[in-house]
């Protein structure tokens, strides 16, 4: 039984890898500054819109976190 993940096509390396990174602290960055505005807005609509966008920022880093 293979227990290892599953290789995909294209392994980023040298300045694809770099640039990888550099994306993957993009989202990560960018959650965490939607956590806090989402702290600081009392709009309910607002809230409801900021709270969608980190689900999708958050789904797209578990995304590229699964790349690797």
């Amino acid at each position: 039984m293979n227990t290892m993940p599953p290789k995909t096509a294209h392994t980023p390396e040298g300045a694809d890898l770099l640039a990888w990174q550099a994306l993957l602290r993009h989202e990560t960055l960018q959650l965490v500054k939607s956590g806090t505005l989402l702290q600081l807005v009392s709009s309910p609509e607002l809230t409801d819109l900021i709270a969608r966008s980190i689900a999708m920022n958050k789904e797209v880093s578990e995304l590229m976190h699964r790349q690797f």
